[in-house]
């Protein structure tokens, strides 16, 4: 009898050993994990953050600047007829989404769209760009980010004029107002993956391509 106890007492003791070893190991792998997430969450921070799902932005928009340079304007007679033709080039203030030209000599005839192809600018406003939109998006927490997207796009799409166009029946000296809008240019634009980098989104050929490629493709639709 006392040979069958002390071989229980010893079973029961590994058995309890065992145990302890098993539940220090589960705790050592959950510390590993631990250390694994802060050690990525660093790394993001290190290299720019994205916004949660619960700042997602809004549908709040205010852009506050939005410079162009296009060439190669031409304003589409509706028959067929021949189109008047600006070469260009054209830098332009759209933010508030209509550029009108002044003294432009037309024909006779139904002008309702315009040909215009974007193009690259050294100036000191552009910077080698054909495209600079600035603003801001405010999220669904009221916070404001400031964005630059900065386009070297130079393609040619097609816009409509202001009020479905104008007719002349002769030959005349008028005012042209094209529609611009780049709300619409950048409504495809998924900001909730957006890198924020010191508090801003930089939106370029280095930062954020997918957003420049997404507002490209969009535009290249017109």
């Amino acid at each position: 009898m006392k040979s069958k106890s002390n071989n229980f007492f010893i079973i029961t003791v590994m058995i309890a050993l065992l145990v302890s070893v098993s539940i220090t190991g589960c705790q050592n792998g959950d510390s590993n994990s631990s250390t694994l997430e802060k050690e990525s969450d660093s790394v993001l921070q290190e290299t720019g953050s994205r916004l949660s799902d619960d700042q997602s932005f809004g549908e709040a928009l205010d852009i506050t600047s939005a410079v162009i340079n296009i060439s190669d304007l031409h304003i589409k007679e509706d028959s067929g007829k021949d189109d008047v033709i600006l070469q260009g080039p054209y830098t332009i203030e759209v933010r508030n989404g209509i550029a009108s030209l002044d003294q432009v000599d037309v024909f006779t005839g139904t002008y309702k769209k315009v040909d215009l192809t974007f193009q690259t600018s050294d100036s000191t406003t552009l910077n080698g760009h054909s495209i600079i939109i600035t603003g801001y998006y405010l999220t669904a927490d009221g916070s404001t980010i400031p964005f630059t997207l900065n386009s070297d796009f130079t393609k040619q799409i097609q816009l409509p004029l202001i009020n479905d166009g104008f007719a002349v029946s002769e030959n005349s000296t008028v005012s042209i107002s094209i529609v611009f809008d780049a709300n619409a240019w950048l409504n495809v634009l998924n900001f909730a993956y957006a890198h924020i980098t010191n508090g801003e989104i930089a939106i370029n050929n280095n930062n954020n391509t997918s957003l420049l490629n997404a507002f490209e493709a969009n535009l290249s639709s017109h």
